[in-house]
Formats: C-alpha cells, sequence, structure tokens
C-alpha cells in the first residue's frame, strides 16, 4: 500500500505521461520537439558570436568567402544538432524503458492488492 500512495509522486506521474505513449512516438516526439530547439539555440549562437566579433566582422567583410562561410556553417550545425539529436534519442530510449518498467511494477502490485482485497472479502 505505501508502494501505491508512492506512486502519486512527480516522477511516477511522469512515468505515466511516458508510458502512456508508444515508443516510437514518444521518441520522434521529443526529436521533433528537441530539433526545433537546437535549431533556435544554433541560430542564438551565431547571433552571439557575430556580436561579439562585429569589430572583426566589419574589419575583414570583403575578405571572407561566403561560399565556404556558409558551408562551414551548415556543416557545423549538422554536426551540432546531430550528436544532440544522438543524445537526446539514447535519453528517451532509457527513460522510456524505465517509465515502462515502472509502470509495469505499478500495475503488479495493483493486482496484488486487487488479490488481497479479493481474499479478505472470502473471508
Amino acid at each position: 500500500m505505501i508502494r501505491l500512495a508512492k506512486d502519486d509522486s512527480p516522477k511516477a506521474q511522469r512515468d505515466r505521461s511516458i508510458a502512456g505513449y508508444y515508443k516510437n512516438d514518444y521518441i520522434a516526439l521529443t526529436l521533433i520537439r528537441r530539433f526545433i530547439l537546437m535549431t533556435v539555440a544554433y541560430v542564438f549562437l551565431l547571433a552571439l558570436i557575430a556580436l561579439a566579433a562585429m569589430d572583426f566582422i566589419n574589419e575583414n567583410i570583403n575578405r571572407f568567402n561566403f561560399k565556404i562561410l556558409g558551408a562551414d556553417l551548415i556543416i557545423g550545425y549538422v554536426i551540432f544538432v546531430g550528436i544532440y539529436l544522438l543524445i537526446t534519442y539514447i535519453i528517451c530510449s532509457v527513460r522510456y524503458n524505465r517509465a515502462r518498467r515502472a509502470m509495469r511494477e505499478y500495475e503488479e502490485r495493483l493486482r496484488m492488492l486487487e488479490r488481497i482485497y479479493k481474499r479478505e472479502e472470502g473471508k
């Protein structure tokens, strides 16, 4: 009974919400959200770097090879987001598996409690 009461904790509620999805749906939804967030973060990071180096950019704007600069930015973006999404995929898989395991344990405790109540009603 005490273990069942612990399942009202915020972690247990998060596990229930995670376990309500199919694994692929949960991971895909999380990856899409993280992709959008990382794209925004990358743009902000580039803007911050550009602002910090504004003097250098103004002095050397005529010497830049924009094709190479653009290619470097795209390659950096793909690497930055790719690594982050790979890490996110691994974390989401582990988190989903733990949530499913916790939900199975919770359901087993509920079944055990139900058997106890049925035994006590039969007496």
